[in-house]
């Protein structure tokens, strides 16, 4: 599954509306309170916007699909894979893995 966001100032953002680093990170983004009405007299507060928790939910599940990842190359790294119920474990993540793509 391909990121549909990115991480920007401690928030994830559409990577869309994003111009990328030569390291593959957000160099600029355009915010989604460029487009709403979100505005304080501090500034911009995101806090409570419903786009805002949509985009940091997502950015959350995709970092969940890259840790489950890390951790089957982990496990089958391991001296005693498959045995001593590793292989069962790798088998278990690479089924939750599937569930992402649906």
């Amino acid at each position: 599954m391909e990121r549909l966001t990115m991480e920007y100032c401690g928030e994830y953002v559409p990577k869309e509306l994003c111009s990328i680093d030569r390291e593959g990170g957000a160099d600029d983004c355009d915010l989604c309170c460029e487009y709403c009405k979100a505005e304080t007299d501090e500034g911009v507060d995101c806090k409570g916007c419903a786009i805002n928790d949509c985009f940091n939910r997502l950015g959350v599940y995709e970092n969940a699909q890259e840790i489950i990842e890390k951790r089957i190359q982990r496990l089958k790294t391991e001296e005693n894979y498959p045995h001593n119920f590793m292989g069962q474990i790798v088998s278990d993540l690479q089924w939750v893995l599937k569930l992402f793509e649906q």
